[in-house]
């Protein structure tokens, strides 16, 4: 399934991950891989921030985490 493009589609997403605490740019880029992907896109928050949590607790400074966990979410999906 790939969702309509639009900037209202984007933003909806966006805000919605952000109402789950996702980290503001992960959560711009978990929204663009949704309408990018559609439901190939795991985007499953609980799953985000284990890996952000376990990222942070290994060293890795908020934004390098952030930006890692979106990365290896991509990998998986």
């Amino acid at each position: 399934m790939r969702l309509a493009g639009s900037p209202e589609v984007y933003e909806a997403l966006a805000q919605h991950f952000v109402s789950d605490d996702v980290p503001e740019g992960a959560a711009e880029h978990l929204a663009a891989e949704v309408i990018a992907h559609g439901d190939e896109m795991d985007t499953d928050v609980e799953r985000f921030f284990r890996i952000f949590q376990q990222l942070l607790e290994q060293g890795y400074d908020e934004s390098a985490a952030e930006h890692l966990a979106v990365e290896l979410m991509e990998q998986k999906s």
